[in-house]
This record gives C-alpha cells, structure tokens and sequence, in this order.
C-alpha cells in the first residue's frame, strides 16, 4: 500500500491545485495485527506525507474512508482524573521546573482522564519505543484551505492518524465536519468527545451518520462540545451492545443540548422527538427540520400495534408535528426510502388516506419531501402510475419541495431515478416550487 501512497503523492503533486479530493480505501481489507514498529512509522510518514500534499495544493474538501490495514499501534487506557486527586510533590516539581507547561506541544496520546499506550500484541522492535504520531505539516499549515473533511475510517479516529486529525481540526479553516461508518467500544468515544471540540469549537456543520458504539449520553456530550453549530445531522447511531442487557433502556437519554446559533437539524424520530418539544429555548434560530424515516414513513403512522421502541418514537413525532399547525416557525422536510417498487409503495401509502377520506394533520405542516433510492427503480409493471403519483404528493397540501436522489453511485440506478421522473413524475407533480433529481434542479412540465 506504501507504494500506492507514493503514486498518487507524485500525481497529485504535478498538479497545480485540487478542490476536492476522495480517498476511498478498500474497507474489505484484511486488517493487520501483526506488524513491526518500523511498519508501523513507515505507514504513518507514507500516508502522512500524502495527506498533507494534498492539504498543500490547497484541498478545501478531503473524504477518506476504508484505510484499515494498520489501526492496531496503540490503545486506550481508562486513567483517574487528576481533579479528584491532588497533585504530589514530584509532579509539582516537575511542572514548576520544566518549560514544557509554558509551550506545550499538543498531542491526542493522554489527556486528563485517559491516555494511549502501546498495544501489548503488536510485534515491536527492541529499540527504544518512540511516539508514532502522523504529523500535519508545517506547509499544510500555512497553505490549509480545508473547510470540509469527512472521515469514515476509523483509522483517522485513532492514534498515529488521530494526530494528524487534531492538527487539520486546530489549523485549518474547517467548519463542517462528518463521521461515518465507524464502529468502537470503549472510551474511545470519550476521548473524541475531549479531542475534538478542543481542536475546533467553532465548527458550524457537524454530521454523525451509522457511527456504532456509542450510547445517547455520549452522542450528547460530542455535540455540548460544539455550541456554535448552525448544521447538525444524526443518523443511524446505534448502542453499544452491552445497553441490551439493560431492561430500561430507551429513547429518553436521546437529548440534545441548547444550540442558539442551529439552524438545520436534521435526524430520526429518537432525537427530533425531544428536539421538538422545547425547540424554542433550544434551538431560538431553528429554520429548517429535517426527519429522516429509515423504515419508511407508512408503518409509522398506520401500524397502531406495534410495540417497537422505534415505532413508538415515530408516532409520538407525528403527535408533536400535529401540534405545530400548518405554519410552524421553520420549514419541515420529511425524508423517506424507497423501495425498487416504488409505485406500489406510494400506492400503499395513500391507501389508509383514501379510506378514511382525509389526511392526517401532521402532513399540513411538511413543506419538502426527500426520496432516497438505493435500489433500480422497477415499474413498467404497475397500472396508473401517475394517478398513484398523484394521490401520493397531494396527501401534503403545502409540499414547495421534492427531491429524489440516488443514494448508491451506480449508474443502472442513477438512470432508473432520472426516468421514472422525466416519464412519470415530471408530469404529475405541479405547483412546486423546486423538485431535485440527483442534484439538480429540473424544470416541471407545463402538462
């Protein structure tokens, strides 16, 4: 792999600038746990020394994902927090006749209640250990543009990486930040939770999206980390394992903090629930909503027996948005996934309307709809399919907004989304004031 970071170093260093970069690593990748410490440097330097090219040639956006070959240099350790214990003499000494208090280096390897140790199972030399830190160059410092970087390694989450992170973080114009596709046990949540909202407290875009292991109460105490969000997007955290073998667990702990300056929130049912009930103290500048229905939104409000946590956390939302009116204060989007026969789930969906001869209150309040696909879309089969259509964006009677997107970059299903709405939707959907497939903008038909 060291040898593919050099040619895409060479590469990238011919070129003048890059805008946006993404490094997509092959997550299949059998993970190494065996491994020396001069693998280990070699890796980091490599790796480091292309990232930080790349930062160089002025990248103002950089997503990594995959990247899991070597992740396994150190560990964490749980450590006492020095507030509960006073200081002994030795270590007062040492602060008081060192230089190191009044021109600190940072480093993500300890901190006040935890710290980084070398793990026990890797196969070290027997020369003296050194801290392996991926470094941010002092160039990258001095040329950063970087405002957006995702991460969905966890290898960028962990030290030697985790260094280079903080330092992007700390120096670089960066305001919106994304995790995905991460898993960890432990206090390694904790530890980010210290790290990186020292590295960048005024970050204004912050989005956490199928990040597992980490319970409600930390997702909580990530985002106290940042008061000055204006973004914030939540979206298939999951517990640790372990919150399982608790009878009581539940939604309740699923409470965010006061963000005066939020202006988009965006989630599932689990965090948009509390959110609502006390959104004017919490969230005073709060424009746009956004609920994301990862099971689709039929079961939610048609399925009354059901005793799923989930299922109940979605109806007691539907609950609240009844209570909001058909002008709330900010606009609210709903976003669902669709099936590959999409016809006949739109066709279910207005089913329980049509029966019962009216729309649930809730719907007067949604101005815009989101339809993710991850799938072709099948419906040569179906009959009446623009009447369907019809019956399905006309159960909300103040929709301005439609956008249908693929959310998989494979070209049969991009081009299944484009024509089912350039043949079938394009017609139907009138009076909208914006209706979005695949990023852009399409004009609707005069029909």
């Amino acid at each position: 792999m060291l040898l593919h970071f050099g040619r895409v170093e060479r590469f990238i260093t011919k070129l003048k600038a890059v805008n946006e970069v993404v490094l997509n690593f092959n997550s299949s990748e059998e993970v190494a746990y065996i491994f020396t410490e001069d693998n280990a440097i070699a890796w980091s330097e490599g790796l480091g020394s292309l990232l930080n090219t790349i930062v160089e040639r002025g990248c103002s956006s950089l997503q990594v994902r995959g990247l899991l070959k070597i992740m396994d240099v150190y560990r964490e350790v749980t450590v006492m927090s020095p507030r509960s214990q006073p200081p002994s003499l030795l270590s007062r000494l040492k602060n008081l006749f060192t230089s190191a208090e009044f021109a600190p280096t940072p480093s993500v390897l300890a901190g006040q209640t935890w710290k980084y140790e070398r793990n026990p199972h890797t196969n070290w030399s027997f020369s003296a250990p050194k801290d392996i830190l991926t470094e941010f160059s002092p160039q990258a410092i001095a040329h950063s543009s970087l405002t957006h970087l995702t991460i969905g390694t966890k290898s960028f989450l962990c030290p030697p990486l985790l260094q280079w992170t903080y330092s992007a973080l700390s120096t670089s114009p960066i305001t919106d930040l994304t995790i995905e596709d991460v898993d960890f046990f432990g206090a390694t949540w904790s530890i980010l939770s210290d790290l990186l909202p020292q590295a960048a407290p005024g970050l204004k875009g912050l989005k956490l999206r199928k990040c597992r292991g980490l319970s409600d109460k930390q997702v909580t105490q990530f985002i106290k980390g940042f008061p000055k969000l204006e973004r914030l997007s939540l979206e298939q955290l999951s517990s640790p394992w372990t919150d399982g073998l608790n009878p009581f667990a539940n939604s309740s702990n699923a409470v965010l903090p006061a963000l005066a300056r939020l202006t988009t929130l965006r989630g599932e049912a689990k965090w948009i629930l509390p959110a609502l009930t006390s959104y004017s103290a919490s969230f005073p500048a709060l424009q746009n909503l956004q609920i994301v229905f990862s099971r689709g939104v039929r079961r939610s409000w048609t399925i009354v027996g059901d005793s799923d946590v989930r299922a109940l956390d979605d109806r007691c939302l539907l609950a609240e948005l009844t209570k909001l009116g058909p002008n709330p204060k900010f606009s609210v989007d709903i976003e669902l996934l669709a099936p590959e026969d999409i016809v006949s789930w739109m066709r279910q969906a207005t089913e329980p309307i049509t029966a019962s001869g009216g729309t649930p209150e809730w719907m007067d309040c949604v101005s815009g709809i989101i339809v993710v696909v991850d799938k072709r879309l099948e419906w040569s089969h179906e009959w009446k399919v623009k009447d369907t259509i019809r019956q399905w964006y006309q159960q909300f009677p103040r929709l301005k907004k439609l956008i249908i997107k693929s959310m998989v970059n494979e070209g049969y299903v991009v081009r299944s989304v484009e024509q089912f709405c350039q043949l079938k939707m394009s017609k139907v959907v009138k009076g909208l004031e914006d209706f979005e497939v695949n990023g852009r903008r399409w004009e609707l038909s005069a029909e």
